[in-house]
């Protein structure tokens, strides 16, 4: 998989940051981890409700900056793990 970047300006600053792409083709954020963690594992699962957490703190445009085999494996352990308990 390639690693993608594409770069996005910060309204609040002059500071260019790099976001990586998924491999849809969306910017790498919660909110797009998210969507993508309902189709796979369901509203209800562990995963859903482990980036439901992590936006409410930081929000669904928070860029994800973990290579994206990582996170979803990450992902799916965490249902996994929930899922045989």
């Amino acid at each position: 998989m390639k690693n993608r970047t594409k770069q996005i300006s910060d309204e609040n600053t002059d500071d260019a940051l790099f976001a990586q792409l998924l491999s849809t083709g969306e910017e790498s954020t919660l909110g797009n981890y998210r969507r993508m963690a309902i189709k796979r594992f369901g509203e209800k699962s562990a995963a859903v409700v482990l980036l439901d957490y992590k936006i409410a703190a930081f929000g669904a445009n928070d860029p994800v900056l973990a290579d994206e085999k990582q996170a979803v494996e990450l992902l799916e352990n965490i249902n996994l793990l929930t899922v045989r308990s």
